[in-house]
């Protein structure tokens, strides 16, 4: 692409420039979301296994 070119760069429309840019970041952002969203879940994973070793259901439990 002719955006990424350092030559043509200046050639091409600053506002496309930015979108391009917010473009990139809001992909970057929902990637670390879905990175937190992983970890959290194999934290859960991992706590609801140590309840099952100590005999207690996770999935039984009651949440306030």
């Amino acid at each position: 692409e002719l955006v990424n070119d350092h030559i043509y760069r200046s050639y091409i429309l600053w506002e496309y420039q930015a979108e391009r840019q917010r473009a990139e970041a809001e992909r970057q952002r929902a990637e670390a979301e879905r990175q937190r969203a992983e970890a959290e879940r194999q934290r859960a994973e991992r706590l609801a296994e140590r309840l099952r070793a100590l005999g207690v259901d996770p999935d039984t439990l009651e949440m306030d």
